[in-house]
């Protein structure tokens, strides 16, 4: 397995005072994060569907519309779903709207963090940085198995270098799998890592989505789907190509 080379996580700031711009993008290009400025909802939901962010950070109070209506816009996957690839990106409120009752509307429209202006730069990189380990959390390497190419930073799974078109909870399973090769998940450990929630008798819901990734894989390339192992009785793994199913399950049990 190739660990590609990292690439910079890329931050969309949603502000429309050319001051505060200027100075969060300093900050964040300084400690190695690639920029995008939106001047308001309208440009910053233009530009998202051009551009997957690790993290936006979003003001409240913007010419053009409100930071908590756009934060609940994008964890509803848009007005007709042309948002849906961006449900799960880690969302920051930076604002001067400093009351209680300001970050509670901000965490009841979906929001990750808040922080008020004027704030410390530092601070600012802490936060971003303890949001990215919590979402990514897991791998930040881009991980590559044979024509199969998993990227956290930017979300995609590439197959042979195409886009293949995934939900949010099918990367969320390939990467989790893919990030700890060999290791054997129970559907219930699956439906708690990534869906939040343990259910036994809701893990259906893991065989179905399980069944669209390997389809979706197998389309690009049939290798790729069978890099996802199914262990009678006990769960799902990853395992690389050309290797033993036999050998990494059994190194899997006695880890």
């Amino acid at each position: 397995m190739e660990y590609a080379p990292l690439v910079q996580p890329l931050v969309m700031v949603v502000d429309d005072n050319a001051i505060s711009c200027e100075f969060a993008e300093t900050c964040l290009r300084r400690n190695d994060f690639a920029v995008i400025i939106a001047n308001g909802c309208v440009e910053a939901i233009e530009l998202l569907g051009q551009y997957k962010p690790e993290v936006i950070l979003l003001d409240v109070m913007l010419d053009d519309g409100c930071g908590y209506a756009m934060c609940a816009t994008i964890r509803a996957g848009g007005l007709e779903g042309e948002l849906a690839h961006l449900v799960d990106v880690p969302i920051l409120f930076v604002s001067d709207q400093i009351e209680e009752s300001d970050r509670l509307k901000g965490f009841e429209a979906g929001a990750d963090d808040y922080i008020a202006k004027p704030f410390n730069p530092l601070e600012l990189i802490y936060r971003i940085q303890a949001i990215l380990r919590r979402s990514i959390g897991k791998c930040h390497a881009v991980i590559k198995e044979g024509p199969l190419l998993v990227d956290p930073r930017r979300r995609q799974i590439l197959v042979r270098g195409q886009v293949v078109d995934v939900t949010p909870k099918e990367f969320e399973l390939l990467r989790l799998l893919v990030s700890t090769t060999g290791r054997v998940f129970s559907r219930g450990e699956l439906l708690e890592r990534v869906w939040g929630y343990a259910a036994q008798n809701d893990t259906r819901t893991v065989d179905i989505h399980i069944g669209r990734l390997r389809q979706k894989l197998t389309a690009y390339d049939e290798s790729c789907g069978e890099m996802i192992n199914t262990v009678w009785g006990e769960g799902y793994q990853f395992v690389p190509l050309n290797e033993n199913v036999n050998a990494v399950h059994d190194m899997a049990l006695s880890a």
